[in-house]
């Protein structure tokens, strides 16, 4: 092993241990998703209940579901479905948008805050 073989070993080996602590200090993931309709809180709901919320405004209708603490759009019957196509979140105050329906889906670390409900009904 030369001094360049050894170099590169410990730059991985210090990309990894700052992936680890990254990890562990819950720079990813999220526990509640904050739900928003035209500005409005619409719903908070914890990530760790298996769940599909739909979500009915004046605009249309979208389906989030929280499924093994993921979350992602489903459904949703606006015409670009890039809501849909963004995925799961990824980690905590990352987002999805429904610019036609004016949904935004937050995923928040922490504690829902005191007086926030878990759930609406609309």
């Amino acid at each position: 092993m030369n001094r360049a073989d050894r170099r590169l070993f410990f730059a991985l080996l210090i990309v990894s241990f700052a992936g680890l602590i990254l990890y562990f200090t819950g720079h990813f993931g999220g526990d509640y998703v904050v739900v928003e309709v035209d500005k409005k809180q619409y719903g908070i709901y914890p990530v760790g209940i298996n769940r599909s919320i739909p979500i009915t405004t004046a605009w249309g209708n979208n389906e989030l579901v929280i499924e093994d603490g993921e979350v992602y759009m489903k459904e949703a019957d606006c015409p670009d479905r890039l809501c849909v196509k963004h995925g799961k979140l990824l980690g905590a105050q990352d987002s999805i948008v429904c610019l036609p329906h004016k949904v935004v889906v937050t995923l928040k670390k922490g504690q829902a805050g005191e007086g926030e409900t878990d759930a609406t009904a609309q």
